[in-house]
């Protein structure tokens, strides 16, 4: 019996076999920063193997820590978001 599969460049998907927080290709406004210095940016997700997203937006490709005091939070970007599939994550 099989605990974990290997699913990407990150290494091992979640031991329960549980959806990822996050959905490769979908778009997140992601929001980062620390007290007054916080700001967003949109992202389309290429892998993660929590805790760390690696992402592709303005800048090129990214990896945030999604552990990190300064990840904010995650929204599912408007036009990939339905009723059912807004994410929200709040680390504080």
């Amino acid at each position: 019996m099989a605990l974990a599969r290997r699913v990407g460049p990150f290494g091992l998907a979640h031991k329960s076999g549980n959806p990822s927080m996050f959905e490769v290709g979908k778009t997140y406004r992601i929001t980062t920063g620390t007290g007054d210095a916080e700001g967003y940016s949109s992202y389309t997700v290429l892998d993660y193997d929590a805790p760390l997203l690696k992402v592709e937006g303005g800048a090129g490709i990214s990896i945030f820590n999604t552990h990190s005091p300064s990840f904010v939070s995650a929204e599912l970007h408007q036009n990939d978001a339905n009723p059912q599939s807004t994410i929200f994550i709040d680390l504080d």
